[in-house]
């Protein structure tokens, strides 16, 4: 285990699945994006912080070319239903470690932001709507 604080609304994965499918059913299923810098999601990896926890990836679809072409390859137009598909499938697949190990998420698992390999302390709080846009609520927790 890791030496992090969990928030005390930090999500798990099937919270996260929950928040998401309310989101749909309230009409953004167009949109998504995290709440800091209009960055949007990409995919799931074992978290660098904790392998037996995951952290959803995330891409600037607005910014470099290198992230521009990374964000369109992975996911060339970022949908709540998209998320939601990929969240749900997440579910019992195993994300290898980053030095051996690794962990098979379960609903009970804890979710993170952070591309693969990388570590932020940021988690996942919530997932609102604002101007027809789905928006994935994050913190940064102490170390």
């Amino acid at each position: 285990m890791n030496n992090i604080k969990v928030h005390r609304e930090q999500l798990t994965l099937g919270e996260f699945i929950d928040r998401l499918a309310d989101a749909a059913r309230h009409g953004a299923a167009d949109h998504i994006a995290f709440d800091f810098c209009g960055l949007v999601p990409t995919s799931f990896a074992s978290s660098r912080g904790d392998y037996s926890e995951i952290a959803l990836g995330w891409a600037d679809q607005r910014g470099s070319i290198d992230s521009l072409r990374r964000a369109r390859e992975e996911w060339p137009e970022p949908s709540v239903a998209t998320l939601l598909d990929r969240a749900r499938r997440a579910i019992g697949v195993r994300f290898p470690g980053w030095k051996g190990g690794g962990c098979t998420a379960t609903q009970g698992t804890l979710l993170w932001v952070d591309n693969p390999g990388e570590w932020s302390n940021t988690t996942i709080t919530g997932v609102e709507l604002c101007d027809g846009v789905a928006v994935i609520r994050t913190a940064r927790v102490e170390t």
